[in-house]
């Protein structure tokens, strides 16, 4: 059985990118994704693992603790009020990380319609790269939209973000 550990980004502490018209916030967003993800019973042949963040620094060495065969990292994406698309990162050095990445990206696209920003190899002084680079087991960074850019609630998708991730899931455990 292959244990995928699913990370909410941030906290309640530090919510992460906000959309102050919505009232939304990173952290709240990507924990219902998150939350939602164990609903179904899609999941009889894989060990899920919902990890919160303590701090940022000990992040990675709590996933280690977990024997992880893969680790996922939910965001959304913030600039300017007008990027939109959607893109997943991946340690540079990684090829698994990399393999995880398209097939969650080619998910993502499918499902939510948003603009393909790719996927991206972070290198180890990049933003995200101390989970990327720290752990164990291959990572990913999933930014599936531009929260600050939203202009309806409905435009996060959620139904189909988690459908994306169900499905990216789904092949990297049967492929990979």
């Amino acid at each position: 059985m292959k244990r995928i550990v699913v990370v909410p980004g941030h906290s309640f502490v530090d919510p992460g990118a906000v959309n102050g018209r919505l009232n939304l916030k990173e952290y709240d967003c990507v924990l219902e994704m998150a939350l939602e993800l164990f609903k179904g019973d899609n999941w009889k042949d894989i060990d899920i693992v919902l990890k919160g963040r303590n701090t940022y620094g000990t992040l990675p060495e709590e996933i280690n603790s977990l024997n992880a065969d893969y680790v996922i990292e939910l965001h959304l994406n913030a600039v300017n009020g007008k990027a939109q698309g959607t893109e997943v990162l991946y340690c540079e050095s990684s090829k698994t990380g990399k393999e995880m990445a398209g097939i969650i990206q080619s998910k993502l696209v499918k499902y939510l319609k948003y603009p393909d920003r790719g996927i991206k190899a972070i290198g180890s002084k990049e933003r995200g790269s101390n989970i990327l680079w720290k752990t164990k087991a291959p990572c990913v960074i999933v930014e599936s939209c531009f929260i600050d850019s939203l202009k309806y609630k409905e435009e996060l998708k959620l139904t189909e973000t988690v459908t994306a991730l169900k499905h990216g899931i789904r092949e990297i455990v049967d492929r990979l």
